[in-house]
């Protein structure tokens, strides 16, 4: 097994412990954050205002049985989505997330009208990092690049639109 190379694993600390080793600004911004057993727990990764993204295991057992082999795991943001002056923008936050789609260089933005991380629901960035044959270090961090790049994107385009779906605050 050639050890740059990074494989499915039993737990997401040696994941953790990889996102330690990169070089600043990462490493001094990995927590680890929710462990509820060694399989069931995520790390953030703080950003310099504060923000974090969340880097866990994909909850979908088609990839991660329970108590299995870790397959995939994803980065994670979330932005609140704000209410028109009509209550309801369902379906511009749908069109918003797909034009976002088309231009960031790294994951997906998905709504969510589930209020438990918004008022209105949100909208997600994910990225998924399929593990399985091995993936480089030097890989895994251009990728957490790339999604801080989306990351910006998505603040340009929530700026320059006057009628942006994303609800101001901290998560800009």
């Amino acid at each position: 097994m050639n050890n740059e190379l990074i494989y499915p694993t039993k737990s997401i600390k040696s994941i953790m412990n990889i996102f330690s080793s990169f070089p600043p600004p990462i490493n001094w911004r990995v927590k680890e954050a929710n462990k509820i057993s060694d399989f069931f727990w995520d790390f953030i990764i703080i950003l310099d205002d504060d923000r974090h993204i969340t880097i866990q295991r994909d909850p979908d057992p088609r990839y991660n049985k329970v108590n299995g082999v870790i397959n995939m795991i994803e980065f994670l943001f979330h932005y609140p989505i704000a209410m028109n002056k009509y209550g309801n923008n369902l379906d511009w936050v749908h069109r918003f997330s797909d034009r976002i789609n088309w231009m960031i260089p790294c994951g997906k933005t998905m709504v969510d009208n589930d209020k438990e991380f918004g008022p209105n629901g949100v909208l997600w960035l994910k990225n998924s990092i399929y593990l399985v044959g091995g993936i480089s270090k030097s890989w895994l961090h251009e990728q957490f690049n790339l999604y801080l790049n989306s990351m910006e994107l998505i603040k340009n385009y929530h700026l320059a639109e006057p009628n942006s779906p994303i609800m101001e605050g901290k998560w800009i």
